[in-house]
């Protein structure tokens, strides 16, 4: 029997490699970097819209029946959560923060789901400023918005974070300054 090993995309790795290249070699040399950009980028789009069509056609299906399940990770926005290739799934929907006081995350008074989406679109455009910022040692996730049946899914390549990436406080990050 011939062994079937799962072949799982690097997104974030990959992406970030073709940035430093893209930083680091000449002007006339740039072509072939931008076009390994352009691949990956079409790559993780179709990538994230396969599966979150997927991940939204089974929304109200039982956890069992679904093909992709969803995952604890923690966090309030966005509901489930998903994992599929690297790449995390959410859905663009209110949360309510607080039961006692009825107080949703993005409606206020009562859950807006379009304001989560308005939201999700911020995000990438927030995204987008960080990236065209430039700062150095900042790694960015790709990141793809899938609107379908109603419903819009939020979809990032997975970062390399952990409690050792991320500075917990001011202090911290002012110890860290170069």
């Amino acid at each position: 029997t011939k062994s079937t090993s799962k072949i799982v995309p690097l997104w974030s790795k990959e992406f970030q490699e073709i940035l430093d290249q893209i930083e680091t070699c000449t002007r006339e040399k740039k072509k072939p970097p931008y076009e390994r950009l352009a691949r990956l980028a079409s790559d993780f789009v179709y990538a994230a819209t396969t599966y979150g069509k997927i991940i939204i056609s089974e929304r109200y299906l039982p956890r069992d029946q679904k093909t992709i399940k969803s995952i604890s990770i923690g966090g309030i926005a966005g509901g489930d959560k998903f994992i599929v290739q690297d790449i995390l799934f959410k859905f663009a929907v209110d949360s309510e923060i607080s039961p006692e006081l009825g107080l949703w995350m993005y409606g206020g008074k009562k859950r807006s789901d379009r304001l989560a989406s308005k939201a999700a679109s911020h995000d990438l455009k927030g995204l987008i400023s960080f990236y065209n910022s430039k700062v150095k040692g900042l790694y960015y996730p790709l990141m793809a918005l899938i609107d379908y049946r109603g419903f819009r899914l939020i979809a990032l390549s997975k970062l390399p974070i952990n409690k050792t990436t991320i500075p917990v406080s001011y202090t911290h990050l002012r110890a860290h300054e170069t």
